[in-house]
């Protein structure tokens, strides 16, 4: 979608692709360790979470499923790979979505608290 409105072409966006893998650093960045710190920022925040008892034992097994979705996606190499990405991004939707609608839930104010 993003690539549809900064490029109209195949021929733009390998373009724009080739300039962004050449900046020192970009691809290993974007596509090497910089995932995996992603992945592992996740995993303490959902663990932190569990901790507080901020979401439920179905949320954690969600997301922590979901990771090893990921994970396993990076790990593999080969016509399954391809298979992996969408099924894992299907399992976050449920997993985080109860932390969402619990966001969106319009929040009632403390007894005595002033409000403007």
């Amino acid at each position: 979608m993003i690539w549809k409105r900064i490029a109209d072409n195949h021929a733009q966006r390998e373009v724009l692709d080739q300039q962004i893998r050449s900046i020192p650093a970009a691809e290993a960045i974007l596509y090497g360790f910089g995932t995996q710190l992603v992945y592992l920022g996740f995993l303490a925040l959902i663990i932190q979470l569990a901790v507080l008892k901020r979401i439920s034992t179905t949320t954690l097994a969600l997301v922590l499923a979901t990771l090893v979705l990921f994970v396993t996606y990076e790990v593999l190499d080969g016509p399954g790979r391809q298979a992996l990405m969408p099924f894992a991004v299907l399992c976050m939707w449920p997993a985080l979505a109860p932390l969402g609608w619990r966001l969106l839930k319009q929040a009632t104010p403390a007894a005595g608290a002033i409000t403007p």
